[in-house]
């Protein structure tokens, strides 16, 4: 398995949402910038990201989020192709300093698809 080094950011693009809120699904696909990885008591793999165009919720931006593989079996790595992710918004920064995931300081909002764009990501061609 291909990890994600340190000294580098995996760049993801989230392609679908399955009954996502209506935001999200909007602004497909949207860009992400993987910088962290949280420690949970569970073993899942939770990984901080970065939205590189930020969700308007209300009157919230969300800038954040944090995604996991949807599965045991699969892993957020280099080189993934429509990985099955769950996707939470950040609603608490203070999670941006921290090592372990909190539930508390995120909402699920859904279910996606993502893949490593890493290799081929231009910001110029952003929304």
């Amino acid at each position: 398995m291909k990890e994600i080094p340190q000294d580098r950011h995996l760049i993801i693009k989230i392609t679908a949402v399955e009954d996502g809120p209506h935001e999200l699904m909007q602004s497909l696909p949207n860009y992400c910038r993987i910088f962290r990885r949280l420690n949970h008591s569970d073993g899942s793999e939770y990984y901080l990201a970065e939205l590189l165009n930020t969700i308007e919720v209300g009157t919230k931006k969300i800038e954040y989020v944090v995604v996991g593989s949807r599965f045991t079996d699969g892993s957020i790595m280099p080189e993934i192709e429509g990985l099955p992710i769950n996707i939470a918004y950040v609603l608490d920064h203070s999670i941006l300093y921290e090592q372990d995931m909190d539930f508390a300081k995120c909402e699920f909002c859904g279910m996606g698809e993502c893949s490593d764009v890493t290799k081929t990501f231009d910001p110029e061609n952003i929304a």
